[in-house]
């Protein structure tokens, strides 16, 4: 419910971001599928552990709410640092912001949605969603980052700063 309730803010947020800037925005076929996609995450995870009466695990809960906590002060941390260039669609960006943990890679609010998605099928033990919804997003985050990237790697800034860095993973990935 916590996870709803910030993504509806979240929501809210992006919508104040991107008002005036709707030449800005970038058009995105898989914006839709994406929505779904976080939407429809929450019913799969409730129809499979009543369906599949998956056991609950308290070990497995505590880890899920930790991964929740730290992909929650993540997005913050995003937020905050991106300040009015933060959305939740392509929108051509007005600085190219290299503070925060743009310091460390290129899409840490990418990276945040990966530990999401694990930390809450999993609280319940949600295997089968864990893996579709994991499936999913690697899918469209590939189409999704290609669009991204074609746009701010038009920008010198950019460029110069984010080629080094790794998308997801500091060094890794």
């Amino acid at each position: 419910m916590l996870v709803a309730t910030s993504r509806i803010i979240e929501l809210r947020i992006a919508q104040k971001h991107k008002s005036g800037r709707d030449g800005d925005v970038q058009r995105e076929p898989l914006y839709p599928f994406m929505v779904a996609q976080h939407t429809l995450i929450f019913f799969a995870i409730i129809f499979e552990v009543y369906l599949l009466e998956r056991t609950f695990s308290i070990s497995q809960a505590v880890f899920s709410v930790a991964l929740l906590l730290f992909a929650s002060l993540g997005r913050w941390w995003v937020i905050r640092t991106l300040k009015e260039n933060w959305n939740v669609q392509i929108v051509q960006p007005r600085t190219i912001v290299t503070t925060g943990p743009y310091q460390y890679i290129r899409h840490p609010n990418y990276t945040i949605v990966i530990i999401e998605i694990i930390g809450l099928t999993l609280f319940h033990s949600a295997w089968f969603s864990c893996v579709i919804f994991t499936i999913s997003n690697a899918i469209i985050l590939t189409i999704r980052i290609r669009s991204e990237e074609k746009l701010l790697l038009a920008t010198e800034n950019y460029r110069a700063h984010f080629l080094k860095l790794k998308r997801f993973i500091p060094g890794v990935i």
